[in-house]
């Protein structure tokens, strides 16, 4: 029999499957547990599961997402260590003297040009975010808002809504 690996926590906006290295499928409902080897799939756009691992993490899958409880997935297994120590290592050669240019090439990238498609982001707009802005209202610097204030706006000492600056009665105590 399989590993037990988890717990499904929660699941919202749609359905889950969990389906086994045999093929068999199974609905998934919060409390069930998921083993190691089976494939967890979500069925739609607003689906949303969450799995509690045993080692105290969670993993959620959004959307309509597939995740293979492996080794790697439910181990934590990877590159991950590794990845630190060569850091450190490339880190502690760099304090010893050697020279960057020294160090191994990186492995990305092919013998193709880079792309000219730039971004331009004077053209960007946010659909969302709470915030209404007009990025392209002003192009002035700092001189030139500092020369357009109106100096008579600060005179009347109650904020720059009130138009009448020429009354000068006396306050009235009651």
């Amino acid at each position: 029999m399989a590993s037990k690996v988890g717990i499904v926590k929660d699941i919202s906006g749609g359905a889950a499957t969990a389906v086994d290295s045999s093929g068999n499928k199974r609905a998934l409902n919060i409390g069930d547990v998921v083993y190691l080897g089976e494939v967890i799939k979500t069925d739609s756009p607003s689906a949303k599961v969450v799995i509690a691992l045993n080692n105290g993490k969670e993993v959620a899958l959004v959307g309509e997402d597939t995740l293979s409880l492996d080794q790697s997935a439910v181990f934590n297994e990877g590159f991950g260590g590794e990845a630190v120590a060569d850091v450190s290592a490339i880190q502690q050669a760099l304090l010893n003297g050697m020279q960057i240019q020294d160090l191994e090439e990186t492995a990305a990238g092919g013998g193709s040009v880079a792309s000219s498609d730039g971004v331009s982001l004077s053209q960007v707009s946010f659909l969302q975010g709470g915030h209404i802005s007009n990025v392209n209202a002003m192009y002035g610097n700092l001189d030139n808002a500092v020369n357009n204030i109106n100096p008579y706006q600060f005179t009347s000492g109650v904020g720059g809504s009130r138009p009448d600056l020429t009354t000068t009665s006396a306050p009235i105590v009651t």
